[in-house]
């Protein structure tokens, strides 16, 4: 699948858009409705698109930190319900 890139200055890494189609597969086949949630639900803390022409795009890195940020909720949480010990 291609991705899309931009080059702001050849001494710098290129950053890399994802459309919305690559979006969705990329979290297990979304939906557009779900995504739609996503982005309006403030507390998740979905990254927001950019929009060109109409269409929208996410940066990979905006996706990656996204998704660190839930992993690393998720570890705490679990921690917090661990039963303590007796």
């Amino acid at each position: 699948m291609p991705t899309h890139t931009i080059d702001r200055d050849r001494s710098q890494a290129s950053t890399v858009y994802r459309n919305a189609r690559q979006v969705r597969a990329r979290y297990a086949g979304l939906s557009d409705m779900t995504l739609w949630r996503w982005l309006h639900d403030g507390d998740l803390g979905f990254p927001q698109p950019i929009r060109i022409n109409g269409r929208r795009f996410w940066k990979e890195d905006d996706l990656t930190a996204w998704e660190r940020t839930q992993v690393a909720l998720r570890a705490h949480q679990a921690e917090r319900d661990e039963p303590e010990p007796a």
